[in-house]
C-alpha cells in the first residue's frame, strides 16, 4: 500500500518525496547578476549588458534596478559595442517570445 501511495505521489513535479528545486524567476535573475559581474571585472562590458539583458528579460523584471549601475558604467565605458549587445540580444529574446506566441495562437499580444 505504501509503495503504491509513494509511486502516485512521485509522478507529481514536486512533493515531499520527489523534492526538486524551483527555478524561479528571482533565482534566474540572481545568477544573471552573478555572471553580471563576473563579466563585468574581467572587463568585458558588451557581454555584461547583454547578460543584463536577458536576466531582466526572462528573470524577474523589477531586477533592472540591480543592474542599472553596471550597465550604466559598461555603456559608459564602450558605448557602442554595449548597446549593440544589448539591443541584439533584447531584440533576439523578443522575437523568440513572438513565434512561440504565433506558433501557439495564431496571433502575438504581449
Amino acid at each position: 500500500m505504501e509503495t503504491a501511495i509513494r509511486g502516485r505521489l512521485s509522478l507529481s513535479p514536486n512533493t515531499v518525496f520527489n523534492p526538486k528545486p524551483g527555478f524561479l524567476p528571482s533565482s534566474f535573475s540572481m545568477y544573471a547578476m552573478s555572471l553580471l559581474s563576473r563579466l563585468f571585472l574581467l572587463e568585458k562590458p558588451a557581454w555584461a549588458v547583454a547578460v543584463a539583458a536577458v536576466g531582466v528579460i526572462l528573470g524577474w523584471p523589477f531586477s533592472i534596478l540591480a543592474f542599472l549601475p553596471l550597465t550604466f558604467y559598461s555603456l559608459a565605458k564602450q558605448f557602442k559595442q554595449a548597446f549593440l549587445s544589448g539591443a541584439v540580444t533584447s531584440i533576439a529574446l523578443l522575437e523568440v517570445a513572438r513565434a512561440i506566441c504565433m506558433g501557439q495562437r495564431g496571433h502575438f499580444f504581449i
